[in-house]
């Protein structure tokens, strides 16, 4: 007995937001996280700023407030097509690359990031904070030109496949905000929402 299975490509559409009010998200990447995967396993509430604070107390995470920095927006990957379809989209490759002030002991905490294959990214815009939902590989540089009156920046690349566009969370208050911000949540003396 054989049978055939088919399953149709176009499910249905998800209604899109249409607002003529807002005065919409204005660009560059103005922090980033790196997360250990496994800590966002049982859906953590990524707005709760006091499960990032467990996460950076617990060396689940590192924050980097302060940077500079763009996304690529995705490129598609093709590969060949079957029957009438010259070819078709099977993922996305996206690139993060952002610039941070050079600061010798952050030397070794970029080391472990870059050898880690087990991270994944986020990043903050104006008001939006995007998440890679893919492990990301991680290349800092640190050039240095000949220009006496440059400082030094790090220069970071991080790169994931992944076939959708990153999800948007709101960002958790007071981690993403400035390095006094930060500072000031892991001070705080609250029972942390993982404990």
């Amino acid at each position: 007995m054989s049978f055939f299975l088919y399953t149709p490509c176009d499910a249905g559409l998800s209604a899109l937001v249409c607002d003529d009010c807002s005065a919409g998200e204005t660009a560059r990447i103005r922090a980033v996280a790196f997360v250990k995967k496994r800590v966002l396993a049982g859906a953590p509430d990524l707005s709760d700023p006091l499960v990032w604070k467990a996460w950076i107390l617990n060396e689940d995470a590192v924050v980097v407030p302060n940077v500079r920095g763009a996304y690529d927006g995705s490129t598609e990957v093709v590969a060949e097509g079957y029957g009438s379809q010259l070819n078709r989209v099977t993922g996305l490759t996206h690139v993060v690359e952002y610039f941070q002030l050079m600061r010798c002991e952050n030397v070794a905490a970029y080391n472990k990031i870059k050898r880690n294959r087990d991270l994944v990214f986020f990043f903050r815009t104006e008001n939006s904070l995007w998440h890679s939902l893919n492990a990301v590989k991680v290349f800092p540089q640190m050039p240095v030109e000949l220009d006496m009156g440059k400082e030094i920046e790090l220069k970071v690349t991080v790169e994931w496949s992944h076939p959708d566009l990153p999800e948007c969370i709101v960002p958790p208050p007071g981690v993403f905000d400035d390095c006094a911000a930060l500072a000031a949540l892991l001070e705080e003396d609250e029972q942390s929402p993982l404990e």
